[in-house]
């Protein structure tokens, strides 16, 4: 059975108290993992960074409810990554590093289910972002990396799953 957002929202409760240090993990494995990344955040206000870490994943978590405007959110959120030199690949590996920062954090707490859930969270989140990133390095003259935005269909899937139907109602 999947979680549903509410349960992952509840879950994140075990953070929200201490999110600056979970962010600072999350930062401090990345970095570790991908050293390369240094230069992406060498002229970054990093106790910024981690508050804008921590409120994009308590947005969508207490915003599902609102697919509309959580596309629109973070397809500007992906656009704005275009200027700081992110990647397409990045977010695979940024992805990585967040579901093991989930689990070294929440340690008993993680579970497979909710692996599964927040890898699903991010997939969406991480596809509407590429789109607005896409859009962007495209009017701006870029090549784009990868394949191109994803389709209608697909916005509209991943809308659907950040609202409901591929989170199963608890027995």
């Amino acid at each position: 059975m999947s979680y549903k957002f509410q349960q992952l929202d509840k879950k994140l409760d075990g953070i929200r108290g201490s999110i600056d240090r979970f962010a600072s993990s999350f930062y401090d494995n990345l970095l570790k993992a991908h050293p390369e990344f240094q230069n992406l955040f060498k002229h970054s206000d990093m106790a910024e960074q981690k508050k804008m870490l921590a409120g994009i994943l308590i947005l969508v978590i207490r915003n599902w409810q609102r697919p509309q405007m959580l596309a629109s959110t973070l397809k500007r959120l992906g656009a704005r990554h275009v200027r700081y030199g992110a990647l397409s690949e990045y977010y695979l590996l940024f992805g990585e590093v967040l579901l093991l920062t989930f689990k070294q954090y929440l340690g008993s707490d993680w579970d497979r289910e909710m692996e599964q859930a927040w890898s699903e969270v991010y997939e969406a989140i991480t596809t509407l972002m590429l789109e607005g990133y896409n859009e962007a390095k495209k009017a701006n003259g870029y090549l784009i990396e990868r394949k191109s935005a994803p389709s209608q269909q697909n916005q509209q899937s991943l809308i659907k799953l950040l609202y409901k139907n591929n989170y199963k109602r608890e027995s």
